[in-house]
């Protein structure tokens, strides 16, 4: 659907000269290319004014032509710019506003036009020069007027003015002409101040008949000399590397980079949950109870408690008799040694000498080893 819907239009600053958007150059620049088919001096430059300067790209007797929304030079390249002025040429800029230093050198100042009870208007142009009639040209749009509050009329001199005219009658009498256009000696050379730069946009220049507006300003420009038309100092300038610019900068391709990054969060976002980790294998635990019987065991031995050893297992037969057997022990006696010898498979005379035994055994205060493995052997006939 964003691929398909139509395009609106472009009204941001971009005055590069291959650019057909309404505040896009490429007319104007169709005009510079006639001017450079004619005359060899005329040349771009493609690179800052400094470097240029650096490398001597730039010679004397000449002039430097800049139109853009906006111009911010540096202090050095100030410095240069001026001193190459002061030298005996030309500087013409056309913007919004200019670097606060240059103006403050200028002794210039630049405000914005407001209307007191309206906000949007349009402007109509005009030059002073005889020569170029006494023409009127209306701006194409609603464009903003900028113009110098402040200058020094000794040493400035007014080329041309903008006048904000409203829709409302009630605004009309504050529609005065307000001075957009400046020469301003500086040493031997001279610098040219606009500040309708919307003058070199495709949609001014293509409307009507404000291409002489345009061109007759330029007239101020001495064209048999070496010319350099600034291409660097732009909105929208073109020379980026980036990839991604380039994608960013195609419709197509930005919203499919911008489908894979969604499709990326996702991905992320869904796969990144916590999964059930593996289980690991657990041993089962070995039984240990004829170990520890036979480490605690050992330690009786050691300690020749024999009795002791024998009181346990005599219990551990009685536990054995009464759960495996059903036969109570409470009573010991011929019908109990009956029972016993039928549910155990023995004779009765060896059931009965084995409880006799443990007789002997609870009788005594102590009892030998001897006593002991005898009555673990009679034992083990019984706990099959």
């Amino acid at each position: 659907m964003e691929a398909t819907k139509p395009i609106p239009l472009n009204w941001s600053p971009n005055y590069t000269k291959k650019v057909s958007i309404p505040l896009g150059a490429k007319a104007i620049n169709l005009h510079f290319e006639n001017e450079m088919e004619k005359n060899p001096s005329v040349t771009e430059l493609d690179k800052s004014t400094y470097e240029a300067f650096q490398q001597k790209e730039i010679e004397e007797n000449g002039s430097l032509l800049y139109f853009n929304n906006f111009l911010n030079f540096d202090k050095e390249t100030l410095e240069k710019l001026l001193n190459w002025v002061d030298e005996g040429n030309t500087v013409f800029m056309s913007a919004h506003n200019f670097p606060e230093k240059l103006k403050d050198t200028l002794e210039v100042k630049i405000e914005p036009f407001l209307f007191n009870f309206q906000f949007i208007y349009h402007n109509e142009l005009k030059l002073v020069n005889p020569a170029f009639g006494d023409t009127s040209y209306t701006s194409a749009t609603d464009y903003e007027a900028n113009y110098f509050s402040e200058i020094d009329t000794n040493s400035h001199r007014v080329l041309g003015y903008i006048k904000p005219v409203a829709e409302s009658d009630e605004a009309e009498k504050e529609s005065i002409d307000l001075v957009n256009f400046i020469e301003v000696e500086f040493g031997n050379g001279k610098l040219l101040l606009h500040t309708f730069p919307q003058a070199f946009g495709n949609h001014f220049f293509v409307h009507e008949e404000n291409y002489k507006y345009t061109t007759n300003t330029l007239q101020y420009i001495n064209w048999q000399k070496p010319v350099y038309i600034d291409q660097y100092y732009k909105s929208g300038r073109e020379g980026v590397d980036s990839l991604l610019y380039y994608v960013t900068q195609n419709r197509a391709l930005k919203w499919a980079y911008y489908t894979s990054i969604l499709a990326s969060i996702i991905f992320v976002f869904i796969q990144g949950k916590r999964k059930q980790k593996p289980i690991p294998i657990q041993e089962a635990l070995t039984n240990k109870t004829y170990e520890y019987t036979k480490t605690v065991a050992n330690m009786f031995l050691e300690n020749n408690a024999h009795k002791e050893i024998a009181t346990k297992q005599i219990k551990q037969l009685m536990n054995y008799i009464r759960k495996n057997y059903q036969i109570s022990t409470r009573e010991i006696n011929q019908q109990f040694y009956k029972e016993l010898a039928l549910k155990s498979a023995q004779d009765v005379n060896l059931v009965k000498n084995l409880f006799e035994h443990i007789k002997y055994i609870e009788a005594r205060d102590a009892i030998t080893k001897e006593d002991l493995m005898k009555f673990d052997e009679q034992l083990s006939k019984i706990k099959k």
